[in-house]
């Protein structure tokens, strides 16, 4: 098979398709039966600063796409002459060349869900808008559409009007499994070793870290022994108002010393907090899917988990839920994960690990190319 990969994205990434890029372009470019791979960005390709251990994989930069369709250019000229049996695009942007069949991916969330985007700025609720035209135009027109999680499924069909035989469920797997090191972060203030919250992931308001500052304050006031809250993650220049709210908020509420924001962080310090912390808090209004809530359950964290879509469908019975945006019931989840004893919380660790193992970067590999060869083979190739 010639697989051309395009990641139209708009120039940037974020750490989660930087994650997925990672794990999966590897065990494509060490698939048996994949002859040469194409590998379109218009990001900086330091990405791929590994790709001389490839042997397939050519990776190429592009335009970056805005939203609108890539018109006629360098890369629809630099695909034909490649001609590939199948394209693959790992984000819902709309790409075509000639009659080759083309496997389009959604892996953002802003196309499928709206209810709380009117506590965002307007500019970047017109942004999302727009991101909904263009990923429906792609999906639509794809030949297959991967979906990440049966949430997404359904959202495609009930919201976008795809045909359901079209798409394909296959979830993201978890880099935590595969981590042999961990290191505190240095960013951690003195203290924090095992008595207390954690929480990750980019700055952006579905994460609902507002709902943990305002539910902490009863919670950490209750619970003395408890060190305090420490948030990981990312913002990207857009997001920038968000995490200055966050801020706003551990001030107002006088919280400062027992909120601590860590930035984005090494897997080795991610892993160390994942494994040290009291209880792992995944507040997310809405998730297409988590990397960082399979890394949770890799871990073995006890957890207290929104019942947002599509988190029951990652940690299934192994997390204690609450309703999303509901703060009181969020400081009732916590008082109840502190208050596990240590048989209880073995138990439940053991059972996340063991749920963990649904959730790999092999499985969703292997089943990616499965997907491909199906799409290739449909066309008569």
């Amino acid at each position: 098979m010639k697989l051309a990969i395009l990641n139209l994205t708009n120039g940037g990434i974020c750490g989660g398709y930087k994650k997925y890029l990672k794990e999966i372009l590897p065990r494509l470019d060490a698939h048996p039966s994949i002859e040469h791979i194409l590998c379109a960005s218009p990001f900086d390709l330091s990405l791929f600063a590994d790709i001389d251990s490839f042997r397939k994989t050519e990776v190429i930069g592009c335009r970056p796409f805005y939203m609108q369709r890539l018109f006629p250019g360098a890369l629809h000229v630099r695909v034909k002459d490649f001609s590939p049996d199948v394209i693959f695009v790992p984000v819902a942007r709309y790409f075509r060349s000639g009659d080759v069949p083309v496997v389009t991916m959604l892996q953002n969330a802003f196309p499928l869900v709206s209810s709380w985007q009117d506590k965002i700025p307007f500019p970047i609720r017109a942004r999302h808008f727009m991101m909904r035209i263009a990923a429906r135009e792609a999906l639509v027109s794809s030949t297959r559409v991967v979906a990440v999680s049966e949430f997404v499924r359904a959202r495609m069909v009930e919201r976008m009007g795809l045909n359901n035989d079209n798409i394909v469920v296959i979830p993201f797997g978890s880099s935590a499994t595969t981590s042999k090191r961990s290191v505190r972060p240095l960013k951690l203030p003195p203290g924090y070793e095992d008595e207390f919250i954690f929480a990750a992931g980019g700055f952006e308001p579905y994460r609902g870290y507002d709902d943990l500052i305002e539910a902490c304050c009863g919670f950490l006031r209750d619970r003395p022994g408890c060190r305090g809250v420490a948030i990981a993650g990312g913002c990207r220049p857009q997001m920038v108002w968000y995490k200055k709210k966050i801020t706003k908020m551990i001030v107002d509420y006088g919280l400062s010393g027992r909120v601590v924001l860590l930035g984005e962080l090494a897997p080795e310090e991610m892993a160390w907090c994942y494994d040290k912390c009291r209880v792992f808090a995944m507040t997310s209004k809405v998730e297409i899917f988590s990397m960082i809530a399979a890394e949770s359950l890799a871990h073995g964290c006890v957890t207290v988990a929104s019942s947002a879509a599509c988190l029951p469908e990652v940690y299934g019975d192994t997390a204690i839920y609450y309703l999303p945006g509901n703060t009181s019931l969020l400081c009732d989840g916590l008082k109840k994960a502190f208050c596990l004893d240590a048989s209880e919380r073995r138990s439940l660790g053991e059972r996340a690990r063991q749920r963990a193992h649904n959730f790999t970067w092999d499985s969703c590999a292997s089943r990616t190319y499965d997907l491909l060869e199906e799409t290739k083979r449909a066309r008569g190739l």
